[in-house]
């Protein structure tokens, strides 16, 4: 007896709603009035949105952060597609400032019917009966990984883009059609639009899609599959990447960024119920090594052991000659399809992983470097594969005639729903209320017209996020201040905390943090502006920073945990040529015990850069120094080093003390962006006290391999000195 599906499609978004409702009950009735999360990201988040609908001239530039340049909306996480459109009806006369935060707080949740929908359209697909659907779809909203997102990554949250890319896969393979693949063009490009992950997953889902479809056709279909290929992904591919080449302003960005490491891969990641009592219990018994929140993608129990039984069975049925017999034999392109995207998906991040341990391969990925932390493609591997597990189930009850059959089912009902559970426990959402940002008009408008003439805000301390090499954060208390203050105001900050901000324009900023051997670039950009100091007075700041704290003159504003002082950059210049600082970061001090000038001309090994190069693969030796002194004693340990190169972020010099025998005392990182202290053009200076212990006979100093794409490194000088030994520490 055939039944009808909308029954059951209501029921699973009945349900849905309802879980929603008891659970965010509250969140619902002030969408518009709270942040439902504080981290840095959420904020900045909230923010780039923010400010780009309500004070940005462009709708491709954002120009709240990093001023004087701004940057692409696609590298801000504000999610262009809805932030423009917000901005579209702004400029239609519609204040749509005023509730932008409703939307933004609102779509994630509607994003879980949508997922609902989609997950049960799936299954219908896939003639999966009614019932069984409707619990699924439930279940598996709930159970997505992208659930742990809501909290931050807002435009990751939205759990229905990859059912829905599956889905529209799933229909293309049952009647294929012109109008579907255009369809999949125009959903691939808007998703991209909300996040480039999506643009990437659909590349993954729409190519393995084509594949199936060279697999299981004739060859004289080939030219026809080719053309929806071309519809589904070439098209999307050219239209994102023309998008940027022509809208994309700014150069230089990092091509090379650590992040595809993020999260590496973790098959018990995937597989087990990390942070859940189950996998907590897991862990006291049989122990579990830690996984990076980012390697967390739980597919659930029951695709688990599903693919868990299919793979350990495979060789059984080979070797007994009963193929047909397994878990993963289909002869149906829809099963078919499922199988080869959940391969897809589970050997990304595998891929990225062993590839991250050779970097000489690594950098052939090309643009494919650019992702951040590759086992988000686990993502698609939990929708594919539990939609193919659950196909399964389906088809063996339709083969099972006895009455225990039903026992299979339930207990799989039971399992997803306890997984889904635990997996969203705790609130979806929780209120934040941000006084700045959320403030009485009063202060908002006090704020306004204090800063009405102003052009830009320095943060002191200040942070800059964003070039993948240099991470200056902020507190999160100092961060709220600086985006609120901009936000209200539409004065734009020197801050920075966004994704893929050029060098170029990282290491001109970074003059507002570390000291400038020669006048910083700002003080022509800022000649002529108003500028205010937007000061954290809990924090402690460093000289240099000091040094621009003197040159703001009256109090603007002060308020609990921040001070708004007008800054005067004639007063900076004069401090700044006057400071005491230009002589500490000399080449080589009178008291230094050892020092070396490395000015060597490296004609064609890199343009304009003059220093000793340490070839990029190893042995990386710089010095090796006989140390003459008996007593403990504590010494500081400098050299200028080249900063533009693109992988630098991992780059350290390695200090190795050595007794008379030649065995290791001890041994110390000194990262090249952790300890800079001064810039001058690409060149840093890097300075940290270092312990060398009693038998100390010799110090041994080379650079550890620099990261993603071996590149040389390039040393101006190095200079030892005694400091005073503060922490009477002894190093064994």
């Amino acid at each position: 007896m055939k039944h009808s599906y909308t029954p059951y499609l209501l029921y699973a978004l009945t349900g849905t709603t309802l879980i929603l409702l008891l659970k965010e009950w509250d969140h619902l009735l002030h969408l518009n009035n709270y942040f439902f999360a504080g981290s840095h990201d959420a904020l900045k988040n909230y923010y780039t949105a923010l400010y780009h609908i309500k004070w940005d001239k462009s709708y491709v530039v954002f120009e709240g952060m990093n001023y004087p340049y701004g940057e692409h909306v696609l590298f801000t996480d504000n999610q262009p597609l809805i932030a423009n459109f917000l901005k579209f009806l702004k400029k239609l006369g519609i204040p749509s400032d005023g509730f932008a935060v409703a939307v933004y707080n609102a779509l994630p949740l509607l994003g879980l019917l949508l997922c609902t929908l989609f997950n049960f359209l799936c299954l219908k697909a896939l003639n999966v009966r009614p019932w069984l659907s409707a619990i699924a779809a439930v279940a598996l909203c709930f159970l997505s990984p992208q659930i742990a997102r809501l909290h931050n990554h807002f435009a990751l949250s939205y759990a229905f883009v990859i059912p829905l890319m599956l889905y529209l896969a799933v229909l293309h393979l049952k009647k294929p059609g012109y109008r579907l693949s255009l369809f999949i063009l125009l959903t691939t490009v808007l998703a991209s639009f909300l996040h480039a992950y999506y643009f990437a997953f659909a590349l993954l889902i729409f190519s393995v899609l084509f594949a199936t479809e060279i697999l299981k056709t004739p060859k004289k279909s080939w030219a026809m599959h080719l053309t929806h290929w071309a519809i589904q992904v070439l098209i999307p591919f050219l239209l994102v990447q023309g998008f940027m080449w022509f809208t994309d302003p700014f150069e230089n960005r990092p091509s090379y960024p650590w992040s595809p490491l993020l999260g590496s891969y973790k098959l018990y990641g995937v597989f087990l119920p990390v942070g859940k009592p189950i996998g907590h219990w897991i862990h006291v018994h049989f122990g579990m090594p830690q996984v990076d929140w980012e390697a967390v993608s739980y597919i659930g129990g029951f695709a688990s052991v599903f693919l868990f039984f299919a793979l350990v069975s495979a060789p059984f049925f080979i070797a007994f000659k009963k193929p047909r017999k397994h878990l993963f034999y289909t002869e149906d392109t829809k099963h078919l399809f499922l199988l080869l995207i959940s391969c897809g998906a589970m050997l990304i991040p595998l891929m990225y992983s062993v590839l991250g341990d050779n970097p000489r391969f690594f950098q052939l990925l090309g643009p494919v470097r650019q992702f951040r932390s590759a086992t988000r493609f686990h993502w698609i591997l939990f929708s594919a594969i539990n939609l193919y597990a659950f196909s399964w189930l389906n088809a063996w009850l339709n083969r099972k005639k006895t009455y225990l059959k039903w026992l299979v089912p339930l207990l799989v009902c039971l399992v997803i729903a306890n997984d889904a559970y635990w997996q969203s426990k705790t609130p979806l959402r929780i209120k934040h209320h941000l006084p700045l940002m959320q403030g009485s008009s009063s202060l908002k408008g006090e704020l306004r017209e204090i800063l009405k003439d102003f052009d830009a805000i320095i943060p002191l301390p200040y942070f800059h996020i964003g070039s993948e090499n240099f991470v200056f954060d902020a507190s999160s208390k100092h961060l709220e201040n600086t985006l609120g203050i901009s936000y209200i105001t539409g004065v734009p900050t020197t801050g920075v905390m966004l994704s893929r901000t050029s060098l170029n324009q990282t290491l001109n900023a970074l003059a507002f943090k570390l000291f400038p051997l020669k006048t910083p670039v700002f003080a022509e950009q800022l000649k002529g502006k108003k500028v205010a100091v937007l000061l954290d007075p809990e924090a402690s700041l460093s000289p240099y920073e000091h040094l621009l704290l003197e040159a703001t003159g009256r109090v603007l504003k002060e308020g609990k945990s921040y001070r708004l002082l007008s800054f005067n950059l004639e007063k900076f210049l004069f401090l700044y040529e006057s400071s005491p600082l230009h002589k500490q970061f000399a080449i080589a001090p009178k008291n230094a015990f050892f020092s070396r000038d490395y000015r060597v001309n490296h004609a064609g090994s890199a343009p304009a850069v003059e220093g000793k190069r340490i070839k990029a693969a190893p042995p990386r030796l710089l010095e090796e120094i006989d140390w003459s002194r008996s007593q403990p004693t504590a010494i500081e340990l400098a050299s200028w080093v080249y900063l533009f190169e693109q992988t630098k972020a991992f780059e350290a010099m390695e200090v190795q003390m050595l007794n008379a025998e030649g065995v290791e005392l001890s041994k110390e990182h000194i990262g090249f962006f952790g300890n800079i202290k001064a810039i001058d053009g690409n060149w840093g200076y890097i300075s940290r006290k270092v312990h060398t212990p009693a038998q100390t006979k010799k110090i041994h100093l080379s650079i550890s391999e620099n990261g993603l794409r071996p590149t040389s490194t390039y040393i101006k000088s190095l200079v030892i000195k005694n400091v005073p030994d503060e922490d009477k520490q002894v190093v064994e």
